[in-house]
C-alpha cells in the first residue's frame, strides 16, 4: 500500500521544483546597490513582457549590457555597467546617459524621459526571485497541497474500492 503513495509524491516533487524560480543572479538588487538607487529596477528594464530567463533580454539598456560584456555569467553584470557608464551609452538616443537616466528614476528605454518612471508602484521583488516569493505567499503551494488532497483522496478511495 505504501508503494501505491510513491507515484503521487513524484507528482507533487515534479510540480513544486517546476513552478520555483532557480534563476539567479538578482541583477535589480545589483544595479540598485551599484548605483545607490533608491528603487529596485523592475524586470522590465531588460526583459519585455514579463518573459524573463536565459536569452530573454531584449530592451534597449538590456541589449546595451550584452553589448558591454553582459554574459550569463553573474561576474560580468559590474564589468558591464562599468564599461556603460564610462561611455555614456545612451541606449535610445535620449540625450543623457543610461545610467543617468536610472539615476533620475527614469526609465533609460523610453523616449520622452519622463514618461515612464522605473520604480514598481507596487512592491517588488526582482526577477531572480519573484516566482519564489509568490509561491511562498500562498500562490502555488495553495494550488499544490490542493493537488495532494485530491491524489490522497483518490488513493484511499481506491484502496476502499480493491478492499470492497
Amino acid at each position: 500500500m505504501r508503494l501505491a503513495l510513491l507515484p503521487a509524491l513524484a507528482f507533487v516533487w515534479a510540480l513544486t521544483w517546476s513552478t520555483t524560480a532557480h534563476a539567479i543572479p538578482p541583477y535589480p538588487g545589483d544595479l540598485q546597490a551599484a548605483l545607490g538607487l533608491s528603487y529596485t529596477p523592475q524586470c522590465s528594464l531588460c526583459h519585455q513582457g514579463g518573459v524573463t530567463g536565459l536569452g530573454t533580454v531584449t530592451t534597449p539598456f538590456g541589449v546595451s549590457m550584452r553589448k558591454y560584456g553582459l554574459t550569463d555569467d553573474p561576474t560580468t553584470f559590474m564589468g558591464a555597467l562599468d564599461q556603460m557608464e564610462s561611455n555614456n551609452v545612451d541606449s535610445v538616443g535620449r540625450g543623457f546617459s543610461d545610467i543617468e537616466a536610472l539615476k533620475m528614476d527614469v526609465d533609460p528605454d523610453v523616449i520622452p524621459p519622463n514618461a515612464i518612471p522605473t520604480s514598481p508602484l507596487p512592491p517588488s521583488y526582482g526577477c531572480s526571485v519573484s516566482t519564489v516569493v509568490q509561491a511562498s505567499e500562498g500562490g502555488e503551494w495553495a494550488w499544490m497541497a490542493g493537488m495532494l488532497a485530491i491524489l490522497c483522496a483518490t488513493v484511499a478511495r481506491n484502496r476502499e474500492v480493491r478492499k470492497g
